[in-house]
Parts: C-alpha cells; sequence; structure tokens
C-alpha cells in the first residue's frame, strides 16, 4: 500500500524557534526575523542585511524541517521494520531567496531556486548512503519509481524509475538530454547536463542568459556572450 503526505513546507507559516535563526547569526549581524508569513513577492531587494534576514528565517525553516523528517523516518522504519519500505520526500516548488534580486513565495522566475527541487528516496533498512544524482529527473519519475516498486506496469512516457539511478555505476548516466520549462510571464528555460539558459522576450527583442552546468549552481554568471554557439544551439533546440 501507499501512505502519502501532503505539507505545505515552505508555503506554511515560518515559526521555526527563534534560536535556531539566532544560531546562524553573528552579533554584526541584523537582528532575527520578527514576521512568520513568508513573503509573496518582493522584486529588486539590494539591500545584503534585508536579504540575510529572509534567508536566515529561511534556513530556520529547514533546520526544524529536517528534524521533523528525521523524526518521521525513524517512526517508519520503526513501524514497519519487517517490511519492504520506501521513503519518497520530494519538493513541488523552491522558494527564491534574492540569488536574483528577488524575495518571496509568488517568484516565479526560471532560475534554479524555483525550478531545483528535493527528491530524497531512501529505502527503509539501507546500510550505505545513497548518492547524489545529477541527472536531469521530472516529477513523473515519482510515479514510474511507485510503479517500478510494486511491479505494476510503467506507463509509455518519458519517464524513469529513479531507484537504479542511484546505484553508484549509474550516477553520471544521463537519461534525458535535456529539459524545457516555461514561465507564466513567456519565458522559457531549457537545461542540460552542461548548460542552462533562460530565454526572456520575442524573437525580435529576446534576451538568453546561459549559465555552466553543473559547477554554477546558482546561475550567477552570465556566459552567454562568451558561448554564442552554444546559445545558438540551444535556441534551435528550444524551438
Amino acid at each position: 500500500g501507499i501512505l502519502w503526505l501532503h505539507s505545505r513546507g515552505m508555503f506554511n507559516s515560518w515559526d521555526a524557534p527563534r534560536e535556531f535563526q539566532e544560531q546562524l547569526l553573528d552579533e554584526d549581524d541584523p537582528a532575527p526575523a520578527e514576521f512568520i508569513d513568508p513573503p509573496s513577492e518582493l522584486r529588486d531587494v539590494e539591500d545584503p542585511d534585508e536579504l540575510l534576514i529572509y534567508r536566515v528565517a529561511y534556513a530556520a525553516q529547514v533546520m526544524q524541517l529536517d528534524l521533523c523528517v528525521g523524526a518521521f523516518v525513524a517512526a517508519v522504519e520503526e513501524l514497519f521494520a519487517d517490511t519492504e519500505t520506501l521513503i519518497i520526500i520530494a519538493g513541488s516548488r523552491g522558494i527564491a531567496l534574492g540569488a536574483h534580486g528577488n524575495v518571496g513565495l509568488e517568484v516565479n522566475d526560471l532560475y534554479s531556486e524555483r525550478l531545483h527541487i528535493p527528491c530524497l528516496i531512501y529505502p527503509c533498512g539501507q546500510t550505505e548512503p545513497l548518492p547524489r544524482n545529477n541527472q536531469l529527473s521530472q516529477p513523473a519519475d515519482i510515479a514510474t519509481t511507485l510503479n517500478t516498486w510494486f511491479d505494476l506496469k510503467t506507463s509509455s512516457g518519458e519517464s524513469y524509475p529513479l531507484l537504479p539511478t542511484l546505484q553508484t555505476e549509474t550516477t553520471n548516466r544521463h537519461l534525458r538530454p535535456s529539459i524545457i520549462a516555461s514561465g507564466v510571464n513567456g519565458d522559457r528555460m531549457i537545461r542540460t547536463p552542461a548548460w542552462q539558459m533562460l530565454v526572456s522576450g520575442e524573437a525580435e527583442d529576446q534576451t538568453c542568459q546561459l549559465y555552466s552546468k553543473p559547477d554554477d549552481r546558482w546561475e550567477s554568471n552570465d556566459i552567454s556572450k562568451l558561448c554564442p554557439d552554444v546559445v545558438e544551439q540551444l535556441l534551435e533546440e528550444l524551438n
């Protein structure tokens, strides 16, 4: 059987104990955040102290969530010790924390802070830590993973079971050549194992931002002008 639990996670109140924030701040840093409701959308935030407050409040909430996840996993292992049990913990979307000047739940810019979500897979009783996997995964892969786990027929679409890719010998094998996403304002993003490009505007007046992957994890160094051939190739694939 399947037990499915849905949590609002970071989209609920940021009510972690204040001391969690205090652990992350130095004497010269601003005071911990007083707000509980996370910001919706703040554009062009430049004050480093203001950005720090939001990031520390978020980090404190992650610390609290981590404690809850640890207790949950321990309880599942105890309750289902005699059964084959698979735990999957996955996010639905990320939250902008100012890496590109914008903060809040409703910021939909197509950067990794919005699109790169956690997906933790843990077969109970696993004695060795599962490796971090850099392949391009999609939400549909979770359904295929569950179908494979229960020996059910998988869909005919382009989705893949994630457990086999966690084996050491397949960690660097990419199952997809690229992933494409579209934003609410017409922006488009294409991600390959080596590149990520964000395209904004219409064809006559579009701008491209290109980032090297996986080294530039948070898209901080736009190298589109240095690699026009890569931009052209990705535009052809995107169109």
